[in-house]
């Protein structure tokens, strides 16, 4: 069996997580900033795709930092500060 890791030379990050920890602090900071803001702004603001915007969503969601309050045409997110 065969592990492969992807080493950043940049920055020296070989794990993932560690940048999806970047990517979700920043989802983070904008949902705090104006909490009515959709997938596709997100993913066009990061520059990334809508469903790795809608991975790190599910993600937060799971960990308890993002709630989604209302229905998903009038709704807004709430971040906590886990």
């Amino acid at each position: 069996m065969y592990c492969w890791i992807k080493i950043d030379h940049k920055t020296g990050i070989t794990n993932g997580d560690k940048l999806g920890d970047k990517t979700r602090a920043k989802i983070a900071e904008i949902l705090k900033t104006n909490n009515q803001t959709t997938i596709p702004e997100l993913a066009e603001l990061l520059n990334i795709s809508h469903k790795g915007v809608e991975y790190h969503i599910t993600e937060m969601k799971k960990e308890g930092i993002l709630k989604r309050i209302g229905s998903r045409e009038n709704g807004l997110w709430e971040v906590t500060d886990k």
